[in-house]
Formats: C-alpha cells, structure tokens, sequence
C-alpha cells in the first residue's frame, strides 16, 4: 500500500503498519521491511508493540526492545524505540516519521499487557437479590460465572485533562474566574477551551469503550482455547457497559421543569431507572444495570437504577467501595506477602503487574462495598440485584 501510494498514486497519505512482537519471528516481516528500504518509502510507519507476551507463551526477546531496534536498523530503517504507555513519546515519534525522508520508520513501543486496566476479575454468582432483574441480564442461578472488567482509556483521558489544566488557567485568567485548587480549573462551556476539553474528553471516552471491547474479545478467545469450544458455545454475551469518570449532556427534571444539563460522574456511575429512553429494550422494566466493584478479596455487585436515584441524584449512585487508605500508606502498611496468603486461602488465584499493586489494591485499603451499597439502596439510588464473589483476579 506504502509503495502503491508512494509511486503509482503519488499521494501525500502514509501508511501505518501495526506489529506485534510475536509476529516479527516470521520471515514475512522480514521479506516487508527489507522491500520498504529498497524502495525508500518514507510514508510508511511500522509500530512494533513489544508486550512480551506470544499468543500461547512468553516471546523469545521478551522486552529486549534494543535487539528488535537493531534489527530494523540493520534492515535500513529509521528507528525510534519509546515507552508505549507515553503518549508525549509516541507524539514526538510521530513527528520525527513525517520529517524522516528516503527511508521507512520504525517505531519500538516497550508495552505491558494490562496497563490501563484496573482489574478483571472472574466471578461467581454468590447471592440473587432479584430474581426477574437478574433473569433479564442472563443470570439463572447461584453459582453462575461471570467476567467483571473495569478498564479506561489506557491513560488518554488523564493525558487530555493534564493538557486542558493549562489551558484552562489562561481562560480563567482571562474571563475574570478565581479558585482555592488548580486541580478545580475550569472554563466557560462554549468557550473554545471548553469546547475543546469536551471533544478531548469524548476522544478518551471512545477510547476506553474500544478498549473494554478489545479486552472482552480477548477474554472470550480464552475461555474458548481453554474449554476447546467456540465463543459463541459458551454464550459469553455483555450484559452492560458504562463510563464512570465523564460528563455528559442529560436532560433532568430541575424545579419540577426539564432542563439540560451536563452532570459530571467522577467515582460515580450513571444509574438509570426502568422506563428511561437512553437504556436498552431489555432493561427497560428493570432500569440500568450497574455494576458496583469491591475490592479483590471481598465482593462486587450488580444493582439497578431508580426512580427515586433519578429525582435526587441525577441517576447517579457509586461505582465502587471507593478506598479506605490512599496508595502510598497502603504499600508502607500492608505486606506482600500477607495479602497474596489471606487470597489464597479464599481460593483467589491472582495474576498482577507488579507486587506494589498488590498492597495497593489489598482489601484492607478499600472501604466495605456491602455498607457501601446498602446505603446506596437506603438511600434509594440504586436497587441490589445479585452478588459476586471473586475466584480469580487480575490487576494492572
């Protein structure tokens, strides 16, 4: 395509090319890059995602990103190697391909499968509190397993809010607008530097939606590979996906009117009750699944929205058991080596990135999600619907 474009078109497009780490052991690729330096095509980039990780097994050069560099080098290509994760190495990278000329880029990105995810845990069905509510979202019966990921956009949306501080201290500059805390700066909605934090926000939103669906394609492959059956034979299907830091343009009934607004979630989640037009066909009696995490040695749920959750909070309850202990005094308290016997014990089995991780996300750190969540339905919020119990975790 890169050569098509370069010398039948003769079009300004380029071509960008991306490679896992397992594939480059094919002599294909090699075939590929040798031909993309004959012919000089500097409109193609080829992006090597260094992860480690093969489809069944670890890869040969593991994260050794300099001896893929040197490969490609030694094939005639400009190389860049960056952390992957970074989105200003990755900008920078970009850049330096479109100002490279009489040669082809590759660009090296040291990954780690998981980054971006906040954990994926498998669970069991331990409780039904709604047996209709439940039904509805393909749960039978205690016992049943089901996959609960929480994922975002593998740092973009942080990286768009990082950005949009800057910005944003000039517009209040501008526009007369004092704060107590630069973490709370802001800007007028239509202003350009509002409208552009939206855009960027709804970027990253799309992102992490693309990201939950990629890592659900995944998990689905595996479980196929591991009973030898089909995904569709196992009937693996999303019972619900929702973002929990965005704002959103809603309508809601304000002084007994409806009126738009833009209500922003940060630690909360969107809790719609049954009858509202913006939730599916099915659960249209039962209102918006909602699915509520604890912590890795505890509990999660799945609960409902409310019409009383609509007129008080916007149809918003928690997403979480939210923590009890900020991660810098939970890796100085809590061991290692406890919290890995304590999910033992449980019969949790875990894969995590790194042992930091481990204390950080510890049960002990979070607050009871069981306390959380009863007041949450007290309060009318939202409604318990079943509960799960963790067998296996992964985090990071």
């Amino acid at each position: 395509m890169a050569w098509v474009g370069k010398y039948k078109d003769q079009a300004s497009y380029r071509v960008y090319a991306l490679l896992g780490d397992g594939e480059t052991a094919e002599g294909s690729v090699w075939e590929a890059a040798s031909f993309a330096s004959t012919y000089k095509l500097d409109n193609l980039v080829c992006i090597v995602d260094v992860n480690r990780l093969g489809q069944s097994q670890e890869t040969q050069l593991g994260h050794d990103v300099e001896t893929y560099a040197a490969r490609f080098r030694a094939f005639g290509h400009h190389v860049i190697v960056v952390d992957g994760h970074n989105v200003n190495e990755l900008l920078a990278a970009f850049q330096s391909a479109k100002e490279t000329k009489g040669k082809p880029t590759t660009i090296v990105a040291k990954t780690f499968k998981g980054a971006g995810n906040h954990y994926g845990e498998v669970q069991v069905v331990e409780e039904i509190y709604d047996k209709f509510a439940a039904r509805k979202m393909g749960i039978e019966g205690v016992g049943q397993v089901v996959i609960m990921i929480h994922c975002g956009s593998r740092g973009l949306g942080h990286q768009v809010a990082t950005d949009s501080l800057v910005e944003m201290e000039k517009a209040m500059a501008r526009d007369g607008i004092h704060i107590n805390d630069r973490q709370l700066a802001c800007a007028k909605i239509k202003s350009k530097e509002g409208q552009d934090y939206l855009k960027g926000m709804a970027a990253a939103a799309n992102f992490a939606w693309v990201n939950r669906s990629c890592i659900t394609f995944c998990v689905r492959q595996a479980f196929a590979k591991t009973f030898n059956c089909t995904p569709d034979d196992l009937d693996m299907h999303v019972v619900y996906d929702v973002s929990h830091n965005i704002a959103k343009f809603e309508e809601h009934m304000i002084d007994g009117r409806p009126k738009q607004v833009c209500v922003h979630r940060k630690g909360a989640t969107r809790a719609f009750p049954p009858h509202h037009p913006l939730i599916p066909v099915d659960y249209q009696l039962t209102g918006q699944p909602v699915m509520i995490g604890g912590s890795m040695g505890t509990c999660s749920y799945v609960a409902c929205g409310t019409e009383k959750g609509m007129e008080e909070s916007f149809g918003t309850t928690c997403h979480g058991a939210g923590r009890a202990m900020g991660r810098s005094k939970s890796r100085k308290t809590i061991s290692f080596e406890d919290v890995l016997e304590n999910l033992k014990e449980k019969g949790i089995s875990i894969r995590v990135a790194s042992p930091k991780l481990v204390m950080e996300e510890a049960p002990e750190s979070y607050k009871n999600v069981t306390d959380v969540i009863d007041t949450c339905e007290k309060a009318g919020l939202s409604k318990k619907t079943f509960k799960l119990r963790p067998i296996a975790v992964i985090k990071g």
